[in-house]
């Protein structure tokens, strides 16, 4: 399932329907809006409760029998819902996922239709005890002349026509429901679902230190690779005596004019599939498998469907906040393997003199006529944030 039209900023979206529902029934209230004389919006928070099944989502709401609501809705009975929940916290020792701030939402579209009191298996008693169930009451926890003069409606919203969000990739319950304000906050050290966001350690883990590079012929001049399936491994040894030196190590999907069209034409820990295809997936972060290795496999006859050429890039992870810099690591080389076979095909070695530089670009991968070309090019980086990376690569869309 996903949104109508789809959410162009598609790692908010949240799509599996379970969560949906939860992050629904944890919004404290919803607003009803419709469109009354003039076109004009008239929109009501209400108290709530739903269910749903494979077709639809069902909302239900109370009012009184005569007002301005219930002449609005009996006129115009397309309706749409918005509910939302927000997390803020501004100590610096309660961090959430990583952030001060989180938030869920959830809109839809759908059509309000009174539920006669007094019609046996109309539904009215499963809409009431929906929204007592949804505020912790009980079956009789009611105000009984209260109940005598209200209505009660149903919302009813198609999947199709509902979309939710979430400040990052939700695919786990656990999520939906913020933290009390004494309970412990959950920031899971390997959990990588995030897309560009920091990765956020209370207690890091270690990778287990490395096997030895398997030998491969070590080259200096652009050299055709003659499988389209690889696997490209990017090293480096630690020289730091304090700590290890957490690099990245990823692709950059560039077109023919050497520009990033979009911001997702990349793979890294946090986003470890491209976005439009299946060219690329990211294998292995360092710091969660071996030190100073990072892995991701390519099918090159389906990134040059699309891209123009693949930079293969390193920087260190935070590195300003962190005073590291590639001048903290030696031995830097990109290793090219058959994927299918696991043999390598060639390495180049990093020459450049990288203190105080936090990133680079190693090398890239071209097409030329029928062969795929791993062609040396390194480019040293005085700053290495996301922007900075954007700018450099010419970023035309910032949003797909």
């Amino acid at each position: 399932m996903g949104s109508n039209p789809p959410m162009r900023k598609f790692e908010h979206e949240v799509k599996e329907r379970d969560i949906i529902m939860a992050i629904l029934n944890q919004c404290p209230f919803i607003t009803v809006s419709a469109n009354v004389e003039g076109d004009v919006p008239y929109t009501v928070p209400v108290c709530f409760g739903s269910d749903c099944d494979d077709e639809e989502i069902r909302i239900y709401v109370h009012t009184a029998r005569e007002g301005r609501k219930a002449d609005m809705w009996f006129k115009e009975p397309e309706v749409f819902v918005v509910g939302a929940y927000l997390y803020n916290n501004m100590n610096p020792e309660r961090y959430y996922r990583g952030f001060f701030h989180d938030y869920r939402s959830i809109m839809a579209k759908g059509r309000i239709k009174r539920i006669p009191r007094n019609v046996k298996g109309n539904g009215h008693g499963i809409a009431v005890q929906a929204m007592l169930r949804n505020y912790d009451r009980g079956p009789t926890h009611f105000d009984v002349p209260h109940y005598t003069w209200m209505d009660v409606y149903c919302i009813h919203c198609k999947w199709e026509d509902v979309s939710c969000k979430a400040e990052g990739p939700m695919d786990q319950m656990k999520y939906v429901r913020f933290p009390e304000k004494d309970e412990p906050v959950i920031s899971d050290p390997l959990e990588y679902t995030w897309f560009f966001c920091r990765k956020f350690f209370q207690n890091p883990p270690v990778g287990r230190m490395p096997a030895p590079l398997e030998a491969a012929p070590v080259i200096a001049e652009p050299t055709a690779i003659d499988v389209k399936d690889i696997i490209v491994e990017t090293s480096w040894d630690d020289k730091c005596e304090h700590g290890h030196v957490d690099c990245d190590a990823y692709p950059l999907l560039l077109q023919e004019d050497g520009t990033l069209y979009r911001r997702y034409d990349m793979v890294f820990y946090n986003q470890p599939t491209t976005f439009r295809t299946d060219a690329i997936k990211h294998l292995e972060d360092d710091i969660q498998n071996e030190l100073g290795r990072e892995r991701w496999e390519a099918d090159l006859e389906k990134v040059f469907a699309g891209y123009g050429s693949m930079q293969i890039m390193l920087g260190v992870y935070d590195a300003e906040r962190r005073e590291k810099c590639l001048g903290c690591v030696e031995n830097i080389a990109v290793t090219v393997k058959d994927k299918s076979t696991g043999a390598p095909i060639l390495r180049y070695e990093v020459k450049a003199d990288l203190a105080n530089k936090p990133a680079m670009q190693i090398a890239k991968i071209v097409k030329d006529g029928d062969k795929y070309l791993f062609v040396p090019e390194e480019k040293a980086y005085d700053k290495w944030m996301m922007p900075d990376l954007f700018a450099e690569y010419g970023l035309k869309n910032w949003r797909e």
